[in-house]
């Protein structure tokens, strides 16, 4: 039974192996997404997908949202690499700690995004389909002392698709 799980634990890996392909400008219609700190704030994700040598390319950044607490300014890699962006039934990345930071803006058109290709064939139709950013609510421990620990909440924007 051990050995059956271990066949479908590398099956699931296999689906999302990416390798980092660099930077490229996001394109017109960037997917936005992200959520919200129980001590104010959030964390924005902006994302697009196309094709590179026949395969399906992954690009995002990350923003801090408006009225951030101090807490939880900085650096997201327990939010970004819980969060996972699919297309249809096809799970393309988990972990979006390739994602780059941005200043908060306006639009995301044209920032210079983190890539990775992933192993999924690009087909035909992608090029109107909309990828869907995933993120689980999450408790982060913020901070320890002589008085208790602090504790802050994500909550994620609901994925739409």
């Amino acid at each position: 039974m051990k050995y059956i799980y271990s066949i479908a634990a590398l099956a699931l890996a296999a689906c999302t192996v990416a390798t980092s392909v660099g930077t490229a400008p996001l394109g017109p219609d960037p997917v936005i997404s992200g959520g919200d700190y129980s001590t104010g704030g959030g964390l924005i994700v902006a994302v697009d997908i196309r094709e590179n040598r026949g395969r399906t390319q992954v690009c995002g950044i990350w923003a801090e949202g408006a009225g951030q607490a101090s807490l939880t300014l900085g650096p997201k890699a327990e939010v970004l690499g819980s969060g996972s962006v699919t297309l249809g039934d096809s799970v393309l990345v988990r972990g979006l700690g390739f994602f780059r930071q941005v200043p908060r803006a306006a639009s995301y058109t044209g920032a210079e995004a983190g890539c990775v290709l992933t192993a999924r064939p690009w087909m035909p139709g992608d090029d109107t389909r909309h990828p869907v950013v995933r993120f689980p609510k999450k408790y982060l421990h913020i901070d320890a002392d002589d008085m208790g620990h602090e504790m802050v909440e994500f909550f994620p924007h609901r994925a739409d698709g």
